[in-house]
């Protein structure tokens, strides 16, 4: 809570359970990385065989950035992500898949509460995702 950045996973498939994460700024992180939670498992780390994150029942609340944003192979499951606020991405998930040959990496985001939060767009921005039973309410552009 309240510190400058929230948590990054660079090159990483973390696995990030039950946490409470609120009230965090990005005043000297750069544009790229201000999400509460910043998760990409591509580059140095290869293909979707590497590796898959686990981001699972946590909250995550009143930070300035996207609540959620990911980039690689990753299951995002059961948050609540409330009242998050990003000038420049999406304000509660943003989840991008990225190709390694054939299929695409595979993004679940499922069951999450995604509300009141604001961004482009407020709610959950998604390429290369499955959305399956989210509940997303009352986020504004």
């Amino acid at each position: 809570m309240d510190n400058d950045g929230g948590v990054l996973c660079y090159h990483a498939f973390p696995t990030i359970v039950s946490n409470y994460i609120a009230r965090n700024h990005f005043e000297t992180i750069s544009t790229y990385q201000q999400a509460a939670i910043w998760f990409t498992g591509t580059g140095g780390c290869g293909g979707p065989d590497r590796g898959f994150a686990r981001i699972i029942r946590n909250t995550v609340v009143d930070n300035e950035g996207t609540g959620i944003w990911c980039s690689g192979p990753c299951i995002i499951e059961g948050n609540v992500i409330l009242r998050n606020s990003s000038q420049t991405d999406a304000g509660g998930i943003r989840c991008s898949g990225r190709r390694y040959g054939s299929p695409w990496e595979s993004i679940w985001v499922t069951g999450n509460i995604v509300a009141e939060n604001v961004g482009n767009p407020g709610g959950i921005a998604s390429s290369g995702s499955v959305l399956l039973n989210n509940t997303v309410v009352n986020n504004r552009s």
